[in-house]
């Protein structure tokens, strides 16, 4: 058991900001079933918070799923007694983002300007905010961080896949500090284009950004994972009557939300797998409270 911690990651802090409220809330949404998620009116994610973290006016052009991803590591910071000062130092700190569309609104958006005035007339600005690393390209620019920034897209493999990325350079010394997450955006008009092509299971039923504080493993911490491949025998499957397989499937964002609401409680290893339908390859997030972690 040793040897799948050997090279884990230490949680000092977690945020989230999902449709449904934060992480209590959503602590609570892991224990609710699909009939009562299928009875409920999903909001867009409430990120008014922000206001107290940020300045107003650097917020003005920051698009919705940016702005999710802005609170939950605006909240993790807080969960970890650390300001955005304290990420500052060129180059220690590193951004891992993991998402499967990133943010369909305004993807549609754009779509919707080239419907309209054709190719010629449209819109920059939801082009620049279409692309899948804007979350953690806003990330850097409002926090002032000058380390690696990525974004992994590999649909249902994306949050695990930015959790290696994160444990890479951690363990490397590259970096001391990693914000690593999750953030999928939910959008009627994607829906609909999925459910035409036969993908109604693959579009997010609801917001949500969770976000980690991770640094190379301590003693005293809980830890997070990642692997591919075979998996544990403890990790499971996320499953579909379960209220996050209903909002979103066994992807990126249901594997972070699992982990992330489930840690404190997880007082043996423990761990849920996500597969990729197009190859087969599955990846794993095993997780452990602070007095749970095995002896290195």
């Amino acid at each position: 058991m040793t040897d799948l911690f050997d090279n884990a990651l230490s949680v000092l802090g977690i945020g989230a900001a999902h449709s449904l409220g934060q992480l209590a809330d959503l602590r609570d949404l892991r224990l609710r079933d699909a009939t009562w998620v299928a009875e409920q009116e999903i909001p867009n994610t409430d990120t008014s918070q922000l206001a107290q973290l940020f300045p107003k006016i650097s917020l003005r052009r920051v698009p919705r799923a940016a702005r999710a991803c802005l609170l939950a590591t605006g909240l993790a910071l807080q969960d970890a007694g650390l300001s955005p000062e304290d990420l500052k130092i060129p180059g220690r700190t590193g951004i891992f983002v993991g998402t499967a569309y990133s943010s369909t609104a305004i993807s549609m958006d754009f779509m919707d300007s080239i419907l309209d005035g054709g190719p010629n007339l449209s819109s920059p600005t939801a082009f620049s905010h279409s692309v899948s690393n804007v979350e953690a390209g806003m990330l850097s620019l409002l926090l002032g961080i000058q380390g690696p920034c990525m974004t992994v897209t590999q649909f249902a493999l994306s949050f695990v896949g930015a959790l290696a990325s994160a444990q890479a350079q951690l363990n490397s010394g590259r970096i001391d500090l990693a914000l690593c997450g999750a953030i999928e955006e939910r959008d009627p008009r994607f829906s609909a284009i999925c459910s035409a092509t036969g993908f109604s299971g693959q579009a997010p039923a609801a917001d949500g950004a969770v976000f980690f504080v991770l640094a190379r493993r301590k003693p005293g911490a809980p830890c997070l994972a990642p692997g591919f491949g075979e998996s544990p025998a403890f990790a499971t499957h996320l499953r579909g009557e379960e209220a996050l397989g209903v909002l979103f499937g066994q992807g990126a964002l249901a594997q972070a939300i699992d982990a992330a609401t489930r840690l404190t409680e997880a007082d043996t290893p423990t761990g849920t797998i996500a597969k990729d339908s197009r190859t087969g390859l599955e990846g794993h997030v095993i997780y452990v409270n602070a007095g749970g972690v095995p002896q290195a």
